[in-house]
């Protein structure tokens, strides 16, 4: 007998190839209108570059699930220092920005950055948003799965989030 998920594999080839097709199309236009902001050929305004910023952390992440590591960094950088520069270094989506190239950089075996952002992603948060917000729990998960995968599991978690036991 077959398993059930060969069953339904042809149901979901076209919604799997439909969906490819739209991350690629905004790709694409993401990286037009990009391009047409470098040039100078599109005007800034606070709403728009929120917006900006918000679509190159999008396709950041989706360059990131598609192995192009080089590309995702810069976008996720670029994207982090407008909400930085717009929003404040402590605003819920600024400190998301900083989670998302915290996860890249996780990615690519840059463990000692990574952590530092992570460690700056879960204090911002609960700061700004709480200790029990889920958004600041996803930062403590984050930053426990770094701690565990650099076998540094001798970590507690305590009122602050996760920091290394000791003496």
């Amino acid at each position: 007998m077959e398993a059930r998920t060969n069953c339904t594999t042809p149901i979901l080839q076209p919604v799997a190839s439909l969906l490819l097709r739209s991350l690629w199309w905004l790709e694409v236009q993401s990286l037009r209108h990009v391009a047409d902001i470098d040039r100078g050929h599109a005007t800034y305004d606070c709403a728009r570059d929120l917006a900006d910023e918000a679509s190159l952390n999008n396709l950041a992440n989706l360059l990131r699930v598609s192995g192009k590591h080089r590309e995702a960094e810069a976008l996720h950088r670029r994207a982090l220092e407008g909400k930085e520069r717009e929003l404040g270094r402590d605003h819920p989506s600024t400190l998301a920005s900083v989670n998302n190239l915290a996860i890249l950089l996780e990615d690519v075996g840059r463990h000692e950055e990574a952590e530092r952002l992570h460690r700056a992603a879960l204090e911002g948060r609960q700061q700004a948003l709480g200790p029990g917000h889920p958004s600041t729990m996803a930062s403590v998960r984050n930053l426990v799965k770094l701690l565990r995968a650099t076998g540094r599991s001798q970590l507690a978690v305590g009122d602050h989030g996760p920091h290394q036991g000791g003496a």
